[in-house]
């Protein structure tokens, strides 16, 4: 008994010193610095926004990083190019449906379905170092019809992804509609720390870091804005995300890992008792 209690014990350790390598395999958000975030933003009248950003970062054992979208899937997001400090262009691979092999992100980029089926975009690193890279993309159907928060027409969006630690200076601008106090509601920003400017041009200027956010972002615009929307849809979490496919698989290994040491248990004791009823 006290051999098979050992087994168990020890088998119960090896599992949760390996199945979280085993589903994680190497960070591609670690050991890094992400200085600064340069973020402009055009809207366009079918509700579609282009973006065009500027990361400023120091990698120091990265792979690569990772933009999440809450709320956007990978189909809306189009036309991605990024470049790095030298102009080199990253080449794109088309695996919308497929997983990261992290091991082989090397200059490539990409959109994937992330946790919950949110897009994610992904570019790997070339060395350690400081390097800029220049990311473009069009996200389509940006503009959403709500009803949240008194937000109708207007944008629900993470500018600023939390794994990310710096300021974001993000310009929203637009062809035919001009931006003012009186126009545009901003939502989820803590106003003491946002540094907030109604440009000449009718562009809006932020400047906030992740210590600004309180919960939601949102831009909320006038009824009369000039931009075609499209219908808010919650979207379901139809994948699990990485810590529940750990628990899970710890509870199912550990389960048939028990289902068997209960068989060894019944079968010893069987054995006991037999031995003991032929020496009698």
């Amino acid at each position: 008994m006290n051999k098979t209690k050992y087994i168990l014990e020890l088998l119960i350790i090896l599992i949760f010193l390996f199945i979280p390598t085993i589903c994680y395999g190497h960070d591609i958000d670690s050991n890094d610095i992400v200085d600064k975030i340069e973020m402009n933003v055009n809207i366009n009248e079918d509700g579609s926004a282009f973006f065009s950003e500027k990361w400023y970062v120091l990698s120091s054992g990265r792979v690569g990083y990772i933009k999440n979208f809450n709320g956007l899937v990978p189909e809306q997001i189009v036309n991605l190019k990024i470049t790095d400090e030298n102009g080199k262009q990253l080449e794109y691979v088309d695996n919308k449906n497929e997983n990261i092999d992290q091991d082989n992100i090397k200059n490539k980029c990409g959109v994937i379905k992330g946790d919950g089926g949110s897009a994610q975009i992904y570019w790997g690193v070339e060395d350690n170092g400081t390097h800029v890279y220049d990311i473009s993309y069009q996200a389509n159907n940006f503009i959403k019809e709500y009803d949240y928060m008194n937000v109708k027409k207007g944008i629900g969006f993470k500018f600023l992804d939390e794994a990310y630690l710096c300021p974001i200076v993000l310009t929203i601008k637009t062809q035919d509609y001009i931006f003012t106090p009186e126009n545009t509601t901003i939502i989820g920003f803590n106003e003491d720390r946002l540094i907030k400017k109604y440009l000449d041009d009718g562009s809006l200027y932020l400047v906030f870091s992740v210590y600004n956010f309180t919960g939601y972002e949102a831009l909320s615009f006038s009824e009369d804005a000039p931009f075609r929307v499209t219908p808010y849809q919650k979207q379901e979490d139809k994948l699990l995300k990485k810590q529940d496919i750990i628990v899970l698989s710890s509870i199912v290994v550990l389960s048939v890992l028990y289902l068997f040491a209960d068989i060894y248990r019944t079968i010893y004791e069987y054995k006991i008792k037999r031995k003991k009823f032929v020496t009698n």
